[in-house]
């Protein structure tokens, strides 16, 4: 183990200049370490001091960082997690995204914390990490190949089957501003990190490795995995979870009037059961697929036998595919959908934007404000899956109308006008057309450091009286029709995933299944790093890092206007269960905006102010 650390983690960074073809090692900062954990939150620093104001996202000097964290590489449960992070060239802040898969894991029996990539090569190159040594070697043969034949070629080409890889497609290597980064069948998605990727000529990054992960205090850390096991395997979620996975979701959220339809213009799709999870199963799941080290497994393998479509295969698919490509765009072919999800992942697009631009295309078309000659003599009317299968090539390849889709929602209604930014779902320039009625996810939603996501503080339909007893001292903060108390939900969730996704462990133990609260997570840090901590603690560093988060935003422009939401949220939903609600009224979210900000320490317009920094141990230059 590396001189000032006991165990979790390896105590190197390895910088990567591909401009002056420099490689070197660095130590890991103990107090960085001690600060933020590994990461997402470490990632998270680095950009925030090494990034200047107003970099394009282009730059070469944008780093784009891949870190993990201290639980990666151990037996603790469901802890396969990897974070990528640069300056977003969607929305020009904070750009980060956190995926699964081995290769995580592998930069930890590397040898390596982070791995931190500035400059641009002259050429097209992929890295190859083995162990200590370190190659750049040329890629012009993988340029214009898909994620999953550039994954073949290198497998190959260094003849071995466990190398793990993360690379882009033609949508990076094209700078479509919401590529994404493939390793094997998992997305690094949202925010373009694949786009950044492209931009430094940069195809894939291969990494194997012969070394282990140690822990502070062997023991300890089996006591303390063998009760998160327990806990997971008893949480009432888990065996719904493990079965269907969250296309779950798309029953359960259509039943309450969540499941955002034809561009959100409702939030009940009739066809819901036609893209069940049910009917993935029985008619196309094979077997049911997990990311190393977890139990849940709440992935699948599955097949298309039957049909236009037959032949099509793969991993996934999550519940943001199902509505994404199929009830956002008023689509119920589910063998189409699973097409769209392979095609887009072979491709390099992230399927949450590529779905939300599709969507918002077939609406402005639906309204009139697009012609079908202005989108290339397609017929973009609701429900068309050829369409959607057309779009999704020519964004990838910036064809023709395809171009303009490949700059995201926002850039897209701008560049078409005639009122089309009505019906642009996003927030900060992140689309995400998933939005529910419940007053708490409003709020989350402005508030994200990453613009509208709900995976930065979501609170599910999963948080049940107990839990919410336990957590707040009071159920209310359960009752979605109302803003009081909402301000401290988001808030507490927004640190906790902070902390989750800077041990790199997965989300759906901690907020799906809701079996792992701050404490198990406490005592799993702990025992692998020999570092004293409780679950107070653990929260406070999610604030720091969310307040770190902030800093950088705010460096680039964001303030209390930015902390909006789309037009569609302001509207009462016209049918299905929820017809009539409004998910939320400016006045509610001024309301909760200005109760959030007191309670996170910012000033009225959304800016933390220089005593929490000095609480938090900021650095003091905002």
């Amino acid at each position: 183990m590396v001189s000032g650390f006991k165990g979790g983690y390896k105590g190197k960074i390895l910088r990567i200049d591909l401009s002056k073809v420099v490689v070197r090692e660095e130590a890991l900062s103990r107090s960085l370490a001690k600060n933020y954990i590994g990461g997402r939150g470490l990632n998270s620093m680095i950009l925030y001091d090494e990034v200047e104001p107003g970099t394009d996202a282009f730059d070469p000097d944008n780093p784009l960082i891949f870190g993990v964290g201290p639980l990666n590489g151990t037996m603790s449960p469901s802890s396969s997690r990897w974070t990528v992070t640069a300056k977003s060239p969607l929305t020009g802040i904070l750009g980060d995204s956190n995926a699964g898969s081995r290769f995580g894991p592998e930069m930890k029996y590397a040898g390596f914390d982070q791995i931190i990539i500035k400059g641009k090569a002259k050429k097209p190159v992929y890295i190859w990490v083995d162990d200590d040594g370190v190659e750049i070697k040329d890629a012009g043969h993988l340029w214009s190949k898909t994620t999953d034949m550039t994954t073949d070629v290198i497998r190959k080409e260094l003849g071995d089957r466990e190398v793990q890889i993360a690379c882009i497609g033609p949508a990076g290597e094209n700078l479509v501003k919401f590529a994404c980064i493939m390793s094997d069948s998992r997305a690094a998605g949202r925010t373009g990190m694949g786009a950044v990727m492209g931009s430094k000529n940069l195809k894939a990054v291969a990494i194997r490795g012969s070394g282990d992960v140690e822990v502070a205090d062997p023991t300890a850390f089996e006591e303390a995995v063998l009760g998160a096991y327990e806990k997971i395997r008893v949480d009432p979620i888990y065996p719904r979870l493990s079965t269907y996975g969250t296309p779950m979701l798309v029953g359960i959220l259509n039943e309450l009037g969540e499941l955002s339809t034809k561009n959100a213009q409702t939030q009940f799709f009739e066809k819901a059961n036609e893209i069940s999870a049910e009917t993935f199963l029985e008619k196309y799941a094979v077997k049911s697929i997990g990311c190393l080290g977890c139990v849940i497994h709440c992935s699948h393998y599955f097949a298309v036998n039957q049909g236009p479509f037959a032949g099509t295969h793969g991993e996934g698919v999550e519940y943001t595919t199902l509505f994404a490509f199929g009830s956002n765009c008023g689509n119920s072919n589910l063998p189409s959908i699973l097409k769209a999800h392979v095609l887009s992942n072979q491709l390099g697009l992230d399927i949450q934007s590529t779905g939300d631009v599709i969507g918002f295309t077939m609406d402005c078309y639906d309204k009139e404000i697009l012609t079908r000659e202005e989108v290339d003599g397609l017929d973009l009317s609701w429900g068309n899956h050829q369409a959607v299968i057309e779009l999704i090539e020519r964004i990838a390849y910036r064809k023709s109308f395809g171009n303009t889709l490949a700059e995201g929602v926002k850039r897209a209604a701008e560049k078409i006008g005639k009122g089309s930014n009505e019906l642009a779902n996003h927030s900060k320039g992140l689309g995400y057309v998933g939005f529910e009625t419940k007053k708490g996810y409003a709020l989350g939603y402005a508030t994200s450091t990453r613009g509208f996501d709900h995976l930065r503080g979501f609170h599910n339909i999963y948080l049940n009286e107990s839990k919410a007893l336990e957590i707040f001292g009071t159920s209310s903060v359960m009752d979605g029709r109302i803003i009081e108390g909402k301000p401290r939900l988001v808030k507490w969730h927004q640190e906790l995933l902070a902390v989750v996704d800077s041990l790199e462990t997965c989300k759906f133990n901690c907020v799906i299944c809701y079996a792992l609260g701050p404490e198990d997570l406490a005592k799993l840090f702990s025992a692998a790093t020999g570092w004293p901590m409780n679950g107070k603690g653990l929260l406070r560093i999610g604030e720091r890092i969310y307040n770190l988060e902030r800093m950088f935003n705010v460096r680039e422009g964001i303030s209390r206007k930015d902390d909006a939401l789309p037009h569609k949220m302001f509207k009462p939903v016209p049918s299905g269960p929820t017809k009539g609600v409004c998910p939320v009224t400016p006045d509610e979210l001024n309301k909760m905006l200005d109760e959030y900000y007191e309670l996170r320490g910012w000033n009225r317009n959304g800016i933390p102010t220089r005593a929490k920094i000095t609480e938090l141990n900021l650095p003091l230059d905002v």
